[in-house]
């Protein structure tokens, strides 16, 4: 395998916020097996490891940062807060899930 292959595998797997998946670095570099681009992030991310390392402690500033999970709430419904809002009159303004 070129050498530039993997100058662009270690480019696309460090530039890519939430990390690049074996099947998306085989389409992006044009490779013919999963297995190939499965080994190259293997062999990246066994390298980046630090044994050594000690947790983070104090302050820690993270920028550009995506931490997965789904959002609370229902999809695809306003959250209305619990305390009632007022309308002109004074009144609760009194809202209901559609």
């Amino acid at each position: 395998m070129p050498l530039t292959v993997w100058f662009w595998a270690a480019y696309l797997m460090s530039t890519d916020k939430r990390g690049i998946s074996a099947l998306l670095l085989q389409r992006q570099l044009g490779l013919r097996r999963y297995e190939t681009a499965w080994m190259l992030l293997h062999k990246f991310r066994r390298a980046m490891v630090n044994l050594e390392r000690e947790p983070l402690h104090g302050k820690v500033e993270v920028d550009e940062t995506w931490i997965g999970g789904t959002q609370a709430g229902r999809a695809g419904k306003p959250c209305w807060s619990l305390s009632p809002s007022r309308n002109a009159a004074g009144e609760p303004d009194v809202r209901e899930w559609l």
